[in-house]
């Protein structure tokens, strides 16, 4: 079923909150918020995280949509389709993320697993 609405997005703004201390791989939580043509928010998107995951030995930041547990695994559940505007959004986030924490890069939360038998007594 469609149902057609009177709003289209002008702006959306974002919201970023660094996480005090990294949980898992998770170093911030971002809120998208949808504005219209009048300049009214419309639409709240909650959920969305900023990682640190590690490609070919590099570390990097990613930004990940918010996700359902289905079974064993998760599932996207607010999807952007037009992969140039999640492109260009997924930027402006990691850019907000910077300027809010004074431009931290992704191995400054890449740290090793300490063995305890290790550590010289």
């Amino acid at each position: 079923m469609k149902m057609k609405i009177s709003k289209q997005i002008d702006n959306i703004l974002i919201n970023v909150t660094p996480a005090r201390n990294k949980i898992g791989d998770i170093v911030a939580f971002v809120e998208l918020q949808f504005i219209d043509e009048q300049d009214n928010l419309f639409i709240i998107g909650r959920g969305y995280t900023i990682r640190v995951k590690t490609f070919k030995n590099l570390p990097t930041f990613t930004v990940n949509a918010p996700a359902f547990k289905s079974g064993f695994k998760y599932k996207a559940s607010f999807i952007i389709e037009d992969k140039s505007l999640w492109m260009d959004l997924s930027k402006s986030i990691l850019e907000e993320f910077s300027n809010q924490t004074g431009g931290v890069k992704p191995e400054d939360f890449i740290t090793e697993d300490i063995n305890p038998d290790d550590i010289p007594l």
